[in-house]
């Protein structure tokens, strides 16, 4: 079974290791305050995709609250 998933893992890190070398740039990310700090642009791009998929979970989440609450409330 665990042969079924060497070669996709592989790729998959392949895959990972050219996106990584790819956007090496360093970019300036300038938060609120204080001086930019410079991050590699996969850096930015992956953190980006994280908190946007925590973003729609939490969103998910709510939503899931909401309709259960109103489930029970009879609407």
């Amino acid at each position: 079974m665990i042969k079924k998933f060497i070669l996709p893992v592989l790729s998959l890190l392949f895959v990972f290791a050219v996106f990584l070398d790819e956007n090496s740039t360093q970019v300036p990310v300038k938060l609120i305050l204080g001086s930019p700090l410079h991050m590699s642009l996969s850096m930015v791009i992956i953190a980006c995709m994280l908190f946007g998929a925590g973003c729609a979970f939490g969103g998910l989440f709510l939503v899931k609250k909401i309709r259960e609450k109103s489930k029970r409330n009879g609407k």
